[in-house]
């Protein structure tokens, strides 16, 4: 008895937001839900890529632990920080050891009256000893705008839809400081960079594009922080997500709400 008396009371289960999305689930409906995607599946600047130009998988570095889409009248930042937000609770939530902080990219996307907001929340794998790409990591959290602006870049893929949007989407890396605006900030446990979509022409034509056929695309997101010396080699992903024939309708999108319960 002593010693049952001794044990520790196990972790509470993880809190869920009321704007979280679904998660696939093996062999279960596809429909308006995200879904884990191995880091192996991106192509990433290999170890001796200044020499031969050569791309490689990517070795696992992160999981994707959360999605939120919602809708809202007024763009939300730092929306991670919310006394709601499932950053609190993503540690539980993963069965390998997660490294701090949190990488929480905050996607703002144009609709008709307000916005939709698409929040990625990824958790990088703890490394036994530091890796190239998680010393740049911390570079990045810990440097100027515009280093950071310099650095992280997108990796978007359309596996599944039409050809138009597969052609506009492209698979090519951009680096989303060129072109969008962005803004970055820091709190407890988590680093959230804010993504304007719509700050670029060409960005937004894009994104308007794939939101007409949302309900019929399957895509596949991935962030990288770009090596650009010999010591920042070999590239990991930040953070990968696959995106499944999402439901941009009034009801499909929650509003959100400031302050609402959980």
């Amino acid at each position: 008895p002593s010693v049952l008396d001794n044990r520790s009371a196990p972790p509470p289960p993880p809190q869920y937001s009321h704007l979280e999305l679904r998660q696939l689930e093996a062999d279960g409906d596809t429909s308006h839900c995200w879904g884990s995607l191995p880091s192996r599946h991106v192509a990433v600047r290999g170890a001796h890529f200044l020499r031969d130009g050569r791309k490689v998988p990517s070795e696992p570095h992160s999981s994707c632990l959360a999605v939120e889409l919602f809708r809202s009248a007024s763009v939300v930042y730092d929306v991670a920080s919310r006394a709601d937000s499932p950053v609190h609770s993503l540690q539980s939530r993963s069965a390998q050891q997660i490294a701090a902080p949190i990488f929480v990219a905050n996607l703002i996307i144009p609709a008709t009256d307000g916005f939709y907001q698409l929040v990625l929340y990824f958790g990088l794998l703890r490394d036994e000893r530091p890796s190239a790409a998680s010393t740049l990591y911390e570079r990045f959290i810990n440097g100027t705008d515009a280093f950071r602006n310099a650095r992280l870049k997108l990796i978007p893929s359309v596996a599944e839809g039409p050809w138009l949007v597969q052609s506009a989407v492209g698979s090519r890396p951009a680096i989303l400081g060129k072109a969008l605006k962005q803004r970055f900030s820091k709190g407890e446990g988590h680093f959230e960079v804010a993504i304007d979509c719509n700050s670029s022409p060409a960005a937004g034509r894009i994104v308007s594009l794939v939101k007409s056929y949302a309900r019929s695309l399957v895509v596949d997101l991935a962030f990288v922080i770009e090596a650009q010396t010999a010591d920042e080699l070999p590239e990991r992903v930040l953070g990968c997500v696959r995106m499944l024939h999402i439901d941009l309708s009034e009801s499909g999108v929650p509003e959100f709400v400031q302050g609402a319960p959980v």
